[in-house]
């Protein structure tokens, strides 16, 4: 009985910008340096392990031409790796082309890159293994090459690498890049298909012969991607006679997990209060935690300062946090409702608008018009905006 044991990760999305959660410089530069401590972590598992080899499914980087020190990074952490064998098949991402460090830079010598343009194979020479392996040219998205690839019958395991979007298992939110159908690549003697693309852990196997399996990125970036991260162990075991058997474990390896919650704020709260009920919630460290908090119920006004309180106050614990204000603008506070003011009318009829906004935002809007009018009157100071920023 030959054991194989593989390591199988993808879509690990290196040099991120980050650009789409809006964060400043320096939580960009904590989220990428997550990235690269759960590349470390994912390698430091393979010699542990050990594996016999490691497959990255495309996406390795976020670009076609990433930053020198990244890619130095990442050759480096490879080369620690030897003698195990690397494999990697470039992603629509980080596609293999004329300026991609995959043609420009000199990889160590345990590194195998597959080319786009058609399949390519790597015979192990202890193991009755071949690997099949595809990379993205960055142009070609039409996925034919999956119906393409031809595997020997023999008594060797088979496995193919590639990056594309397999149609009957997509996520909603991830585009279909190189769609193929399992039936187009599976075939009795090929015993497991590598597939990058999908950021979500997905069993793409479905009715084919072939197992087929999607890791997801192992570090979530956004809160489409959200709670713990994977990448995959697989164990093949093959006597030679009969279809050998796959079995893969999805091993946890999140830096920072990202996580969506709903925080409901009484009137009476303030903000140390408010985190400390947040920071309850957790399940782990926050420090290690990008989350995105809607913040709902009813505050006495002005509403923004208990959110702008709340931002300030969370900060320093969690390694990144957003908050939405969903709170409800208290119509009639205290102690305005007790009054017969002229400061208490002008509520009264400011309560009123934004009672009868057509919607939301315009809801909104009025109350933060009637609190800034409130502190005016009180003679407290106002907060400055600049006329073309979005009030929130």
């Amino acid at each position: 009985m030959k054991r194989i044991r593989i390591l199988h990760t993808a879509d690990i999305h290196l040099d991120s910008s980050f650009s789409t959660l809006g964060v400043n410089a320096r939580a960009g530069a904590e989220l990428r340096a997550a990235q690269r401590r759960v590349f470390d972590s994912i390698l430091e598992r393979a010699r542990d392990w050990p594996a016999d080899m490691v497959l990255i499914a495309g996406d390795l980087f976020d670009a076609g031409e990433p930053c020198d020190a990244t890619v130095a990074f990442v050759m480096e952490a490879l080369e620690r790796l030897a003698p195990i064998p690397v494999f990697i098949a470039p992603g629509d991402h980080d596609p293999y082309s004329t300026y991609s460090p995959y043609a420009l830079a000199l990889w160590p010598g345990n590194v195998t890159i597959f080319k786009p343009g058609g399949w390519q194979r790597w015979e192990h020479p202890v193991h009755p293994l071949v690997i099949h392996g595809i990379g993205c040219d960055g142009v070609n998205t039409s996925g034919e090459w999956f119906h393409e690839l031809h595997v020997d019958t023999d008594d060797r395991v088979h496995i193919a690498l590639a990056h594309g979007a397999e149609r009957t298992h997509q996520p909603p939110y991830d585009d279909s890049f190189a769609p193929f159908d399992a039936a187009d690549i599976a075939q009795d003697n090929l015993s497991y298909v590598a597939l990058g693309h999908f950021h979500d852990p997905v069993d793409a196997t479905g009715d084919a012969t072939s197992v087929m399996r999607y890791p997801g990125t192992p570090q979530g970036r956004n809160f489409l991607e959200q709670g713990d991260r994977s990448f995959l162990e697989l164990v093949i075991e093959h006597n030679g006679v009969g279809k050998p058997t796959v079995q893969a474990t999805a091993i946890s390896c999140a830096d920072i997990v990202f996580e969506r919650c709903v925080c409901r704020i009484s009137a009476d709260q303030g903000a140390p209060a408010i985190l400390d009920d947040l920071l309850a919630r957790m399940s782990g460290d926050a420090s290690h935690r990008a989350v995105q908090v809607q913040a709902t119920g009813t505050t006495l006004p002005p509403a923004y300062e208990v959110i702008e309180a709340l931002r300030a106050e969370a900060r320093p614990h969690f390694g990144y946090i957003e908050i939405i204000d969903a709170l409800e603008p208290m119509l009639n506070p205290p102690p305005l409702s007790t009054q017969h003011t002229c400061l208490s009318k002008l509520n009264k009829a400011m309560a009123e608008r934004i009672a009868d906004a057509s919607d939301k935002d315009e809801a909104a809007f009025e109350a933060y018009a009637r609190d800034l009018v409130v502190k005016a009157c009180r003679s407290l100071m106002l907060p400055t905006h600049d006329a073309a920023e979005p009030l929130s």
